[in-house]
């Protein structure tokens, strides 16, 4: 019974690992469009809060790795939209 509890959070911490990538590479990418000029003031906002909202979570300041992932992977559905309306023009 231990070792199931052990593999469930081992698990759960490469799946925040992953979101957390995921998250950074949007991130990274919308840097650069954010530099060229092409994201609006609204753009802009979003993902500063998206920001303030996972980058503690991708520092490691977690208490529950599910709701961690739910978060992270919620608030990178942001950044996907903004990248993908970016990518559109």
């Amino acid at each position: 019974l231990l070792l199931v509890g052990c593999e469930t959070t081992q698990t759960g911490a490469k799946s925040l690992l992953a979101a957390c990538d995921g998250y950074s590479r949007a991130l990274s990418t919308l840097a650069f469009y954010r530099g060229s000029g092409a994201l609006n003031a609204i753009q802009i906002r979003t993902v500063n809060r998206v920001r303030a909202v996972v980058n503690p979570v991708c520092r490691g300041e977690v208490n529950d790795t599910r709701v961690a992932i739910d978060l992270v992977e919620r608030e990178l559905l942001h950044l996907v939209v903004i990248k993908n309306q970016v990518e559109v023009r």
